[in-house]
């Protein structure tokens, strides 16, 4: 399968001269987590969420090309879907510019390609989570100060939340980006009773089953969670809540690769 076939076009541009906070509101409201950058008609980066979580203000005067400092790596939508994946890990990247002609066409993500395997039913080289989670994993407590939160977002996507060692949540860029509390939270020093990650996580308390994997479920059940509840991360545990590890969308592309 080649890129163009599963390429993403529905994603809104922003102009480099716009304000991040724009930035900020097409994410929201078209749920994605990327937005190329243009200067007139010329692609000259991409903006993602965890760029954004760098803004401190909610009357911030930062604009979107203040805020670009990656090369831009582009795509040809005939480049092959694998090989695309390739570039996307190696890259450290979870979404791609297509160019055809020099033109913009759109994205080819790391959802798409795993929606795609899935469909094509392309066999992985690993069975089981296990073989591919990540088992050295950061986590955060219900009672941790939001605060704490912001800087590891930039390395990472989502982590876990815990309560009395059992997973309870799952915070990541996307539930920062989306609570106002969070962000005036961080705006403002003057708070005297700072929130607590417990009141802006995503809460998965009687849906363990739903949001949480085994290290022995098969590599599929990952990626079909992870596209049913749009997912970047999924924790990892045994025992029903234990957390054990988390696997991320680039380990479930790297057991194809």
């Amino acid at each position: 399968m080649k890129v163009k076939d599963i390429v993403f076009t529905k994603t809104p541009a922003v102009s480099k001269s716009d304000l991040a906070l724009r930035a900020r509101a097409l994410m929201r409201q078209y749920n994605v987590r990327a937005l190329p950058v243009f200067d007139n008609s010329k692609l000259i980066g991409v903006i993602t969420r965890s760029d954004l979580v760098k803004i401190t203000s909610t009357k911030s005067s930062i604009t979107v090309g203040g805020l670009l400092w990656k090369p831009l790596i582009v795509l040809d939508p005939n480049e092959d879907m694998l090989k695309a994946a390739k570039i996307l890990l190696h890259e450290d990247l979870k979404q791609i510019p297509v160019l055809e002609n020099g033109k913009y066409v759109g994205m080819i993500r790391d959802i798409d390609i795993l929606k795609a395997i899935l469909d094509l039913k392309i066999k992985s080289r690993k069975k089981t989570v296990s073989e591919v989670m990540t088992s050295r994993v950061r986590s955060f407590s219900v009672d941790d100060e939001i605060e704490k939160v912001w800087g590891a977002v930039k390395e990472h996507s989502g982590f876990p939340v815990t309560q009395k060692g059992k997973i309870v949540g799952i915070i990541s860029t996307r539930e920062l980006l989306e609570s106002k509390r969070a962000r005036i939270e961080r705006e403002s020093r003057a708070i005297k009773t700072p929130a607590k990650i417990g009141h802006v996580m995503r809460i998965i308390i009687g849906e363990e089953d739903k949001f949480l994997i085994r290290p022995s479920d098969g590599i599929e059940t990952a990626i079909k969670k992870m596209l049913d509840l749009e997912l970047s991360v999924l924790p990892v545990a045994v025992n029903h809540d234990k957390l054990v590890g988390i696997v991320t969308r680039k380990d479930l592309l790297k057991a194809y690769l």
